[in-house]
């Protein structure tokens, strides 16, 4: 599909007159109390387990006489649910696939790939969420924004600007992130100042990336705000993005499965959306804590799918006490996980880390994955295989490392038993072992 098709589509879909009639909506609901957030939400809760029974795993729910009263109660009774459960159990915990639901795709924290079926309502309530963070900073329909994430808009080989597109429906001007590299940042960088954004939506790593160039080759660049999302925001990461793009950094909690989703005020906390997700956190025993634990989240808006009680690996706790910016949504602390360290290309270039995570997006069979820097230009994917793991996997591995990363890197895939943990218990699904 080509540029202009695909974005033409997202377009239609996401930016339409239900997404500013549901922005307006979730901007009204800001400042409810306690009590009217629980009915919208027992009202929507209702309706996920009601949808959940269509699936085996719930198909027991039928035999309890659902209501918005005692729907919380119930929820309670449901056993939390992982990754490998959807994983190794997919047949009780997916519906049928319809030619109408959209596929959402996550290699998340571990490397194991899990798709994940979206309805066509639920994508534009994604949106409308969206747009409404970014209306609490002023941003408008049509205002000048630019994007570096992990479109492919140029091929990967290509090695003459221009290194991005142009979308003219939203004003909206994409750049090629697996681009950013020292003999081509200049001419990014140009390009992003004459077309002076009001926003950049980035990886933090290729945001983070992209200040490091403006600051090393001594170029000047303002973009006011800059919202980040799909990795872990570290605060040196933001003070530099800070510091070297003029920006304010705003930061968006979210993932593929789409069971919570919290948004950065001005006073710098995340609030946890009720309207998107029935949010938990517990502790190692599945227990409701208010000291650090697990991110466990119900879908308020995706009946093609519901998830419901889904566990991430993500940490966090909640934060006590109102904020100052007056919405009424429960708070979290930053959320801690997805340990990684910095590895790079052949031509020893910074490799961001959400591109990393294209490599596991088509493949099968994986149960977890490692991507490791054994020496420069050299990398190896340990792999925790499922049965049906065999060399077209692997063939295919290699052909997303050269596809999405870079070409000339040195790469060997190898099985594994296990992948170890930290001493803290923690997954680091990147690793860099060059010795010193």
């Amino acid at each position: 599909m080509s540029f202009l098709i695909k974005e033409t589509a997202k377009y239609i879909l996401r930016d339409n007159f239900i997404t500013e009639a549901r922005v307006s909506k979730l901007l009204q609901r800001e400042s409810l109390d306690f009590e009217e957030h629980h009915r919208i939400i027992r009202s929507k809760l209702l309706a996920t387990l009601v949808a959940a029974q269509k699936l085996p795993a719930y198909e027991y729910l039928s035999k309890f006489k659902l209501t918005e009263d005692n729907v919380i109660e119930v929820l309670a009774e449901i056993p939390i649910v992982s990754k490998a459960d959807l994983v190794e159990k997919r047949q009780d915990y997916y519906p049928m696939k319809r030619i109408w639901y959209a596929s959402g795709v996550t290699s998340g924290s571990t490397g194991s790939p899990l798709d994940v079926y979206r309805s066509l309502d639920s994508i534009v309530w994604e949106n409308a969420f969206v747009k409404r963070h970014w209306r609490w900073f002023g941003f408008k329909d049509g205002m000048p924004r630019a994007v570096l994430r992990g479109d492919i808009v140029v091929p990967l080989e290509q090695s003459k600007p221009p290194f991005w597109r142009h979308n003219r429906l939203n004003n909206q001007l994409i750049l090629s992130s697996r681009h950013l590299k020292p003999n081509f940042a200049p001419s990014m960088i140009e390009q992003l100042k004459n077309f002076s954004p009001y926003m950049l939506q980035a990886y933090p790593s290729s945001a983070y990336i992209l200040a490091q160039y403006v600051r090393d080759l001594g170029m000047e660049i303002k973009i006011p705000f800059v919202f980040t999302s799909s990795e872990v925001l570290y605060s040196f990461q933001r003070d530099l993005i800070q510091e070297y793009l003029g920006s304010t950094v705003i930061d968006l909690y979210g993932m593929a499965e789409r069971i919570a989703f919290a948004s950065e005020c001005e006073h710098g906390y995340l609030h946890v959306d009720p309207d998107y997700s029935y949010v938990e956190i517990v502790d190692k025993d599945g227990v409701a804590t208010n000291d650090y634990g697990a991110v466990v989240g119900t879908a308020l808006n995706n009946l093609a799918m519901p998830l419901v009680r889904y566990k991430l690996t993500d940490i966090t706790r909640w934060i006590s006490g109102s904020c100052l910016c007056g919405r009424t949504s429960r708070r979290i602390e930053p959320v801690q996980g997805r340990i990684s360290d910095q590895i790079f290309d052949s031509h020893g270039n910074a490799v961001s880390t959400s591109l990393l995570t294209f490599i596991f997006k088509d493949p099968k069979f994986i149960r977890e994955a490692q991507v490791a820097q054994i020496d420069c230009g050299f990398w190896q994917l340990r792999i925790v295989p499922y049965p049906g793991f065999d060399q077209a996997v692997i063939e295919h591995l290699k052909s997303n490392v050269a596809k999405h990363i870079d070409k000339n890197l040195e790469v060997d895939v190898i099985c594994v038993e296990e992948i170890a943990r930290t001493k803290a218990g923690k997954f680091k699904w990147i690793v860099n072992e060059i010795k010193g």
